[in-house]
């Protein structure tokens, strides 16, 4: 029985392809007699051994070769996955780094316009009890001033008596 080989699969294009056939007798997989191994064996000559030697190595090789280029690729794939992660982690961190400081400053802010506030409402505080007193001194004032002018009168009453 020939079988010919898919030489796509094994990344061999169109034109570097060159036929690969391989004579591989049929066995059965039944526990085979010790005849039937010894007919086995000298049905195949040994440069058809040779060759499909050759053929073996030739295909081991050229498979060795494809598994260490997609070896590599993956090595590659995995170093730029693990340089963007790291890439993505540290501006994660430095987004982070930026936000808390945001807070903080706008903390900072917050307290400075709390303690605004605090001193407005002191000055508040502070301005109607002066203007209470204010009124208060205005109105003793008035009375002073009225009770000076009833003096002033009684003085010039008793002058004229």
């Amino acid at each position: 029985m020939s079988r010919e080989l898919n030489t796509e699969f094994f990344g061999i294009h169109q034109e570097d392809k060159k036929t690969i056939t391989l004579d591989v007798p049929v066995i059965d997989w039944l526990p085979v007699k010790e005849e039937k191994k010894a007919a086995l064996k000298s049905d195949l000559t040994t440069s058809e051994i040779e060759e499909l030697k050759s053929q073996y190595q030739e295909l081991h090789s050229s498979t060795k070769h494809r598994l260490d280029r997609m070896q590599n690729l993956i090595q590659k794939w995995e170093q730029n996955h693990s340089d963007l992660s790291h890439e993505v982690a540290s501006k994660i961190s430095l987004l982070l780094q930026k936000l808390n400081e945001q807070k903080k400053f706008d903390q900072k802010v917050q307290d400075i316009i709390d303690r605004h506030n605090n001193l407005l409402k002191g000055y508040e505080v502070r301005m109607n009890q002066l203007q209470k007193l204010l009124q208060q001194k205005e109105s003793d004032f008035a009375e002073a001033l009225s009770a000076l002018k009833e003096a002033k009168s009684e003085i010039a009453l008793l002058k004229r008596v």
